[in-house]
């Protein structure tokens, strides 16, 4: 029967590089701690009380893992989605047996460590993206999020551009040139851009009203204002992803992460630079639970797309 304390429904699977089941569990404590960052996601899961013939199942051979999780019954939602194991270690907790898996992204382990030697002809941003992921053989979708369509559509100077090093490196150095984020999602990579209150309001994140709207009543602690960003620890929120826009309208209370020496000199900081903005695009996710303890939060950084001066979109989170 699954573990459900305090309403806290958590599912483990492990596949194979084939997609077969390996292992499965809800009945089992399981910890989590996922980490969705820019480049790729990492993660640390904690399985207890395994038999030794199942964690050596688990722990040999090509494995990944995928996370789902509900609350009070609700359908359970992916949290983590085929994470590659890179390192297992079985320890003795008194009166538990518990083995960590530390994982990252499978695109990742399949596709960015690899290295590529290539030129690339009319370098703008999709065709250096897709040239670097082909040398690669990436299967997966590239989604672009939230360009302008003047930066897709800029042409450097130089009619080619040379690609030397792992397919990471060659998309860390895009990233600098065409200032975006990169983040790995199952088999997909997303492709998020990150707009200067310059050109903020050729992007569909000028008018966005928000995808997910956040509540006072989920919060764990006073959400945290500053210039241009946006700090929130919150009961778990599955549907956060980078990338997401959230929208605070709702919150009724608000802080700020701005000390206190800058708010003695700096005057009118807070009213010019935080007031009246409702809606931020995600940067950053961390979701951490269990199905066994009070852990079930999520940690969120973002920033605010709002075109104009008295808010700069130009101090991102990298």
């Amino acid at each position: 029967m699954a573990i459900k304390k305090f309403g806290q429904y958590v599912l483990l699977k492990v596949t194979d590089s084939e997609g077969t089941v390996a292992f499965e569990a809800d009945d089992l404590r399981i910890d989590f701690d996922i980490r969705h960052i820019s480049t790729y996601t990492r993660a640390k899961f904690g399985i207890y009380n395994l038999l030794p013939e199942t964690v050596k199942r688990i722990t040999s051979g090509e494995k990944y893992v995928t996370i789902e999780a509900g609350l009070h019954g609700a359908e359970p939602i992916v949290i983590a989605d085929k994470l590659f194991v890179s390192n297992a270690l079985e320890e003795l907790k008194v009166p538990d047996t518990v083995l960590s898996l530390y994982c990252y992204s499978k695109s990742h382990k399949l596709y960015l460590e690899k290295q590529i030697d290539i030129t690339i002809k009319n370098p703008t941003l999709k065709n250096a993206v897709k040239g670097i992921l082909n040398a690669v053989e990436f299967s997966g979708q590239i989604i672009y999020k939230s360009f302008p369509p003047e930066v897709l559509a800029y042409v450097p100077d130089k009619p080619h551009s040379k690609q030397r090093g792992s397919a990471l490196t060659c998309l860390e150095a895009l990233a600098t040139q065409f200032d975006f984020n990169f983040y790995t999602e199952g088999d997909n990579i997303v492709i998020m851009c990150k707009p200067t209150s310059k050109n903020v309001s050729g992007t569909d994140l000028h008018n966005n009203k928000g995808q997910i709207i956040l509540d006072t009543r989920n919060m764990r602690t006073n959400p945290k204002l500053g210039p241009a960003t946006l700090l929130i620890h919150s009961n778990l929120e599955p549907k956060i992803s980078p990338s997401s826009i959230v929208n605070i309208t709702n919150l009724l209370t608000a802080g700020t992460d701005v000390d206190e020496e800058a708010l003695s000199v700096a005057q009118d900081l807070l009213k010019n630079s935080v007031a009246g903005k409702a809606t931020y695009q995600v940067l950053s996710v961390q979701h951490k639970g269990s199905n066994f303890t009070k852990d079930w939060s999520t940690h969120l950084f973002a920033s605010n797309p709002t075109a104009g001066t008295n808010m700069s979109t130009t101090a991102w989170f990298k």
